[in-house]
């Protein structure tokens, strides 16, 4: 499945825009559909990781590859304000005194993003 959406640099200029920065970026192969909607972005606080790791380097952002009939829906989707918003979710939850166990997924489905924050 290739990817046309945001690349590595239109990712980091929207963490930059948000005032926050992640530990780690991937871009991923989609798993198993777990939410019953294909994931676009996913955005996750690991509570495993050391707590003397800065709050930035314990987010993980994940953007998740799309099947080929569905790039240019999703593409839009995410430069029309997805991605801003996931990574406004990252600089909100470095701020947070207790932020473990919080998410923030991305999904698409009807031509229509969603957004599932917990």
């Amino acid at each position: 499945m290739p990817w046309t959406g945001p690349n590595r640099d239109e990712v980091d200029a929207a963490l930059t825009a948000a005032g926050t920065r992640v530990g780690t970026l991937a871009f991923a192969v989609p798993a198993p559909v777990l939410l019953g909607e294909p994931m676009v972005l996913d955005v996750r606080w690991l509570a495993a990781v050391a707590a003397s790791r800065t709050p930035s380097e314990r987010l993980v952002l994940r953007v998740w590859a799309v099947p080929d009939a569905d790039v240019p829906v999703v593409a839009g989707l995410l430069t029309g304000g997805g991605l801003a918003r996931a990574c406004a979710w990252a600089a909100a939850s470095t701020a947070r005194e207790s932020p473990a166990g919080r998410r923030c997924v991305l999904t698409h489905a009807g031509g229509a993003l969603h957004v599932l924050e917990g």
